[in-house]
């Protein structure tokens, strides 16, 4: 009898001993599996925030002293050229001299400087201001005072007149060149002197708010001679003869361009607009009068 029962209890720790390590080996699965699914997820994460790089680094980037009118499509598009290459944005100064080099290509800054915080790039410069903007087929960019090219990005809070009629030799148009293009010129000329004219006269309701586009079809006669070399349009399309290119006034018999500035502002002022008028505004034709308004600006 004692041999029986003792050979029951043995068969029962054996039994008892299995099952123990059958749990210690479910339980370090269950574990081991958890892991794996836990440094999976973390993987994966880190995966998915990697696929956006520039979502990251654009916020160790800040412009400061930027103008009134950046909206926010051209920051992005600024930072993300401040990114080009693949930058890691460590904040020593190598990092500092790509982010320059790398915003200067893409032409809205010029004379960029980058300074380097505890945590993040302070970058400032230079911008080109767009005034002028020209649309013929695939072109389609603007143009700063000095004809430096910027690529198309809406900006609502610019006016910014369009060039017509105009005369582009074929080739490359790249952001940040110097478009050479004498009817071009001559038009950008006029709005920077207009956009000048505004800011100490106008201010407050800018005249080239009215004016639609400026037409370069005729520059220096080159279809009828007799016939206004560059004409403005209002954004009712009337209108307004400038003549010859600024500068040459005197040799085709025209008022000079400090007269012709008169003459329009002073229209301007005393109507409160140039809309609705006449069926043109002549700028170029002399007159024997008092001292225009010009005078005192």
């Amino acid at each position: 009898m004692t041999y029986i029962f003792g050979k029951g209890l043995r068969g029962r720790r054996s039994k008892r001993k299995k099952t123990d390590w059958k749990t210690l080996l479910t339980v370090f699965g269950t574990v081991a599996g958890l892991g794996i699914v836990g440094y999976c997820l973390v993987f994966l994460l880190n995966y998915a925030s990697g696929v956006n790089p520039v979502k990251d680094k654009t916020g160790l980037l800040e412009l400061v002293g930027t103008p009134s009118w950046l909206n926010e499509e051209l920051k992005t598009k600024i930072l993300k050229a401040a990114c080009a290459g693949g930058e890691d944005l460590k904040l020593d100064g190598d990092s500092a001299k790509s982010i320059q080099q790398n915003i200067e290509k893409s032409a809205w800054l010029y004379d960029v400087r980058v300074q380097t915080t505890s945590k993040s790039f302070l970058i400032s410069g230079k911008w080109r201001k767009p005034i002028a903007k020209i649309r013929s087929g695939l072109l389609n960019f603007y143009l700063d005072s000095k004809m430096a090219v910027l690529d198309h990005v809406a900006i609502d809070d610019l006016v910014i007149i369009e060039i017509t009629g105009f005369n582009l030799r074929g080739g490359i148009i790249r952001p940040g060149q110097i478009l050479e293009a004498k009817d071009v010129s001559a038009a950008v000329l006029i709005i920077d002197s207009l956009d000048k004219m505004d800011s100490k006269v106008t201010a407050d309701k800018p005249l080239l708010g009215e004016i639609s586009r400026i037409d370069v079809r005729n520059y220096d006669g080159r279809r009828r001679r007799k016939d206004p070399h560059i004409v403005l349009y209002t954004t009712d399309d009337q209108q307004i003869h400038w003549g010859a290119e600024i500068g040459k006034w005197s040799q085709n018999f025209e008022c000079n361009d400090k007269e012709k500035l008169g003459k329009l502002y002073s229209y301007y002022k005393e109507r409160g607009t140039l809309l609705g008028g006449a069926k043109y505004i002549n700028l170029s034709e002399p007159e024997n009068t008092m001292p225009l308004p010009i005078d005192r600006y």
